[in-house]
């Protein structure tokens, strides 16, 4: 009796001094499968107000099997963060009215049997659902004056298809069963947007700041080695006719116009050997022949914005980011942000100058950070596992 009592006050003090030597051991993989990180980021047009989204994973072995859960959440002038829309929700491609006065997002809530276009006010309330297209939206981007929207969804079924998948005749055929990605627009608020015919399967829309045309990239076919290789740039009007195309070499990366509509800057490859997007180009509001803005660049560039008539990048360079800007033509590169400890995952920029990025570092996973501008310091606004703080990084 007397040596159990000896043995179990071993154990007990053994547990005791292990306690504080597990926690000084870094993350669990507990731990781990509950991180929780925001996702897209989009700042107001005004700049007063930023929109994330916030990736939180399902509970292992509580939740039934599945993606994470992505929720919408606003950051105020006060730099207080609100929760718009939570739960077992998700919400994607965010982005702004004009006017700063909703936010746009793409889900499938309620009783939606896809996924649609909806909009939510800024000062709070019901998420209102605007429209959807083929067999959901893919894809979309709103006119400068908010009041039209181009998207994209994938061509539904014909009826006598729908007629045999209904009867069970829902076998695959690997490369053959294919759908092409079409293009609508309409009225934001008409709930009736019109299919504008196309070439190729549509797998990104951009409405220039100017209003009156459109980039659309396309692909010959909805296959993965046409998505991955022959993403092509159209300049289209809202009504299909084309007005100029990029034909850039191999793969294709991120893209924006520049605000006042002339230009184009896009990520794309030097040649169609290269293994990644990483050239920095920009081309007319017409297309055509396109400019290489980092030639010399040891690195790729992962990100493209403007910051006023200047392109805005983020690069990466060895096992570090750099952020800067260039002048359309290649000349006065200036970097705003290099070694800084962080990794900066892509831009958002308000008409007053304010930048927003989601950010990672080695003590954290993607948050939010921003700048009253290019070149000032970079703050911290979210913290999405405040219980980081008191493990042990190596």
């Amino acid at each position: 009796m007397r040596l159990k009592t000896i043995l179990f006050s071993f154990l007990a003090l053994a547990l005791l001094v292990a306690v504080p030597a597990q926690a000084d051991q870094g993350m669990t993989l507990e731990q781990i499968a509950k991180l929780q990180q925001v996702g897209q980021v989009a700042v107001s047009p005004c700049g007063e107000y930023i929109a994330y989204t916030r990736i939180v994973p399902r509970r292992p072995g509580v939740d039934d099997d599945g993606p994470a859960w992505a929720e919408l959440h606003v950051i105020d002038q006060a730099g207080v963060s609100r929760a718009f829309i939570t739960g077992q929700v998700n919400v994607g491609q965010i982005g702004w009215m004009p006017d700063s006065s909703a936010i746009t997002f793409v889900s499938r809530r309620g009783d939606d049997s896809q996924s649609a276009l909806y909009r939510i006010p800024v000062t709070g309330g019901e998420a209102r659902r605007l429209v959807t297209v083929g067999t959901g939206v893919a894809g979309y981007s709103l006119s400068p004056d908010g009041e039209q929207v181009a998207l994209i969804g994938t061509e539904p079924l014909d009826d006598e298809l729908q007629d045999l998948h209904d009867k069970g005749f829902d076998q695959i055929i690997f490369e053959e069963d294919w759908r092409p990605r079409r293009l609508w627009v309409g009225g934001l608020e008409d709930g009736d947007p019109a299919l504008v015919e196309t070439d190729g399967s549509v797998q990104r829309v951009q409405w220039s700041p100017a209003g009156d045309r459109l980039a659309i990239v396309v692909t010959p076919r909805q296959l993965v080695d046409d998505t991955l290789m022959f993403q092509r740039i159209r300049i289209v009007r809202p009504d299909g006719e084309e007005l100029g195309r990029i034909d850039n070499p191999g793969k294709l990366g991120q893209s924006a116009w520049s605000p006042d509509g002339e230009h184009f800057a896009f990520i794309a490859t030097k040649s169609i050997h290269d293994t990644r997007e990483g050239r920095l180009m920009v081309a007319g509001r017409d297309g055509g022949d396109w400019l290489n803005l980092l030639p010399n660049l040891e690195g790729h560039v992962w990100h493209v914005d403007w910051y006023g008539d200047r392109v805005l990048f983020i690069s990466y360079e060895g096992v570090e980011a750099r952020v800067g800007h260039i002048a359309v033509d290649g000349s006065d590169e200036v970097t705003l942000y290099h070694d800084e400890g962080v990794i900066f995952e892509g831009l958002s920029v308000a008409e007053n100058g304010r930048l927003v990025f989601p950010v990672n570092s080695p003590g954290h996973p993607r948050e939010v950070y921003a700048a009253a501008e290019a070149g000032a310091a970079v703050e911290r606004l979210t913290v999405s596992n405040d219980w980081l703080e008191d493990v042990a990084m190596g």
